[in-house]
């Protein structure tokens, strides 16, 4: 006698969860990676701002004392 499998009872349930944790973890990391982005693209332009303004003041007073050699 032949031995004949039994029919395998698939459980989708594991497998669409799976789906749906993953949507939901890409629904929640996209946003949050741009927001980081975004706060170093911010900063840096804050940091490039500010570098610019201490090399104006830098130079205004270079001259103030070159003027007051003289």
């Amino acid at each position: 006698m032949v031995p004949v499998p039994e029919p395998i009872e698939r459980n989708y349930g594991m497998f669409y969860l799976g789906w749906v944790a993953a949507c939901v973890l890409v629904v929640l990391l996209l946003p949050l990676g741009t927001f980081i982005y975004m706060k170093a693209y911010e900063t840096q332009l804050q940091a490039e701002y500010t570098l610019q303004e201490i090399e104006q003041i830098k130079k205004q007073i270079e001259r103030k004392q070159a003027k007051d050699k003289q």
